[in-house]
């Protein structure tokens, strides 16, 4: 029979020592939930939406359950319920604590006030258990239990009775009403749909997210916020039970992470800014974030949600599961639980809510769990505390590596933009004019395949010569150039590399800029105008010496085209696709914002090969850190330009 004692994320018992969860009865379980619930019913999803808070800026999901059945309270036909979290335009944010509601679902609803006074489940999802019926029915008419299977039957009698022997009363609840008006009345039409291929994922419409920095071969970085401890647990203590709880997942993937420091944050950790792709590890709630009342922690994260026309999602694809992007990743731990003071317990409290970062969902909320390998997982939503510490059962691996696969790492691209030059009739024909090269890389392969699709038409037309795109404006415009960080465009193409299995997030080539090309006569130097006029204040190179495409007026061994390419000065020979500064293990150079550059080593001169991954600058000088000599005396590097 089910239990409803212990909260949607990792839980401990209030006045009941661990050890002897074996002996805990429904009866207990249920009497502590109606005790503190302020409201309790029986009731049908029917609406779920999400909403963003005008007053604090956070992602909340809204979800309107039309109530069968009342033990505990005051309630209106529809009540709504309100939890952190949920998709609003590009943006979203997964928590493990959070019931994941879907349309059509029954549930038992033990519920609180919190902020503005909204409702929500006391204990997350353990305080929102779902119901089976055994018999599909109209759920309008579903009023009695006789349909329900024998557990789920059993629950509600059990309820019933302790309802009558409850002395807390209930509350009003009437003003947090809904409306179910569009609620169809076949309960087969209102199952959501499953997320593609994975299973015991954390998703939000379907669709669940993942961490890119693996796939680059780059560790994801996390910070330490320590302000509060567990009584009797020392910093050094708690920093190293975070580092054990983040290698367990390393172990069994290719994720790999990079301590940034202890630092205190100032705020909860899930209200630091949502990106970044950094994992903040609040080992305290100072703030008052968690308020289950046996709620040990608290794991979720921010994603990033955009989708081609093909269906190509920010998060790239692993087996043909498409995926959002996780931009940065919160814990929270409940310091003053008296369970944490225990060393082993709180890295495994630490190990379980980063499995909620990291886009796991619970093994399981069924208690007693008769599936011995959901019951022993790590993310099994009842706290073990048996000494296992961040030790993962056998159920754990193969749930996380649909994410994060080993072996087999998606692909990955850089996206590009283009400055486009136009004529007054025609358009230009030059090598590297007008078009860019688009690159794919992947860990493990070079066998790479290239797709396109949503390309547009607004201003001119994109084609495609084996990996260089390139667009053809249709008439001579002349347009403000947009700002490259706002992902703005007037056209766009959209690209994704493949390895046959895993694919890469789409990339996206976007046409920021029309400038006019008149001079030579007609143009088609490949030079715009107002370029010229920068530099040398007329548009016409033969105003001056050396101002023409192929001449090098600075005498840098650049031609003024090279340098309009490169976006350096043709007037300062200094000014020039060059390094700026060396150290170590680090290399800067003089770069044209916005552009792709390559970085490969070599020992022996006549071989290259690339070194740590291509670098996106968003300002000038550009830099690359963390390059290694292989334990060669001498190593060479060199900075190149992706055209």
């Amino acid at each position: 029979m089910k239990t409803l004692f212990l909260t949607g994320s990792l839980m401990a018992l209030v006045g009941v020592g661990l050890p002897s969860r074996a002996s805990m009865t429904l009866h207990l379980s249920i009497e502590h939930h109606l005790r503190l619930a302020e409201a309790v019913c029986r009731g049908t999803v029917v609406r779920v939406e999400c909403f963003k808070d005008a007053g604090d800026g956070h992602l909340y999901t809204r979800t309107q359950v039309r109530v069968n059945e009342v033990f505990k309270g005051r309630f209106p036909a529809v009540v709504t319920l309100t939890h952190r979290g949920g998709t609003w335009g590009r943006q979203g944010e997964l928590d493990g604590w959070a019931p994941q509601f879907n349309v059509g679902e029954e549930r038992l609803l033990f519920l609180a006030r919190q902020r503005h006074g909204r409702l929500q489940a006391l204990d997350g999802s353990a305080s929102a258990p779902k119901l089976r019926r055994q018999i599909a029915r109209d759920f309008r008419s579903a009023v009695g239990d006789t349909d329900f299977a024998p557990d789920d039957a059993a629950l509600l009698q059990e309820v019933r009775l302790r309802a009558t022997q409850d002395p807390t009363p209930g509350i009003d609840v009437t003003d947090q009403g809904g409306d179910d008006a569009a609620m169809p009345a076949d309960p087969t039409m209102l199952t959501a749909a499953a997320p593609g291929g994975v299973t015991n994922l954390l998703v939000s419409g379907g669709i669940s997210s993942r961490f890119l920095a693996a796939d680059r071969g780059e560790p994801i970085p996390y910070l330490v916020d320590a302000d509060a401890l567990p009584p009797g647990l020392t910093l050094t203590q708690a920093v190293n039970a975070v580092k054990a709880a983040l290698n367990a997942w390393a172990a069994v993937t290719t994720l790999t992470f990079t301590f940034e420091g202890v630092q205190s944050f100032g705020m909860p950790a899930v209200d630091v800014a949502g990106s970044g792709g950094k994992i903040r590890i609040q080992l305290h709630d100072l703030y008052g974030v968690i308020t289950g009342p046996t709620t040990l922690g608290q794991g979720g994260r921010w994603t990033l949600r955009d989708f081609t026309s093909a269906g190509w999602g920010t998060g790239g694809s692993v087996k043909g599961n498409e995926f959002d992007e996780s931009s940065a990743g919160y814990l929270t731990v409940k310091h003053t639980q008296s369970s944490l003071t225990n060393l082993a317990t709180f890295t495994e409290v630490l190990c379980h809510e980063l499995g909620h970062v990291l886009s796991q969902a619970h093994s399981s909320e069924v208690y007693p769990e008769s599936n011995l390998g959901k019951r022993e997982a790590m993310m099994y939503y009842l706290v073990h505390a048996d000494g296992r510490g961040a030790t993962l059962g056998s159920w754990d691996p193969p749930v996380i590596r649909q994410v994060h696969p080993p072996g087999n790492t998606p692909p990955y691209t850089y996206g590009r933009v283009m400055d486009i030059i136009t004529l007054p009739s025609g358009a230009p024909n030059l090598p590297g004019v007008n078009e860019v090269q688009l690159r794919g890389y992947d860990l493990q392969s070079t066998n790479l395949t290239m797709a396109t699709n949503e390309a547009t038409a607004g201003t001119g037309t994109f084609s495609l010569a084996g990996r260089v795109v390139r667009f053809t404006p249709n008439a001579p415009y002349n347009t403000s150039r947009l700002e490259p960080a706002d992902g703005s465009y007037y056209d766009r193409i959209a690209f994704r590399f493949s390895d046959g299995t895993n694919a890469a997030p789409y990339g996206r080539v976007r046409v920021i800029s029309h400038s006019p090309d008149r001079y030579p006569s007609g143009g088609g130097d490949g030079i715009p105008d107002s370029w010229m006029t920068t530099y040398w204040g007329n548009p016409n190179p033969a105003a001056g010496a050396n101002r023409g495409a192929t001449a090098d007026y600075d005498g840098d061994g650049l031609t003024n085209f090279q340098e309009y390419q490169l976006g350096t000065s043709p007037i300062n020979a200094n000014s020039k696709l060059r390094l700026t500064r060396i150290t170590s293990n680090s290399l800067e150079w003089e770069a044209k914002p916005w552009e792709l550059y390559e970085v490969p080593s070599s020992t022996n001169l006549p071989t290259w090969t690339r070194t740590l991954n291509p670098v996106l600058p968003t300002n000038s000088p550009a830099a690359i850190t963390g390059l290694t000599h292989h334990g060669a005396k001498v190593q060479f590097f060199r900075v190149l330009k992706v055209p």
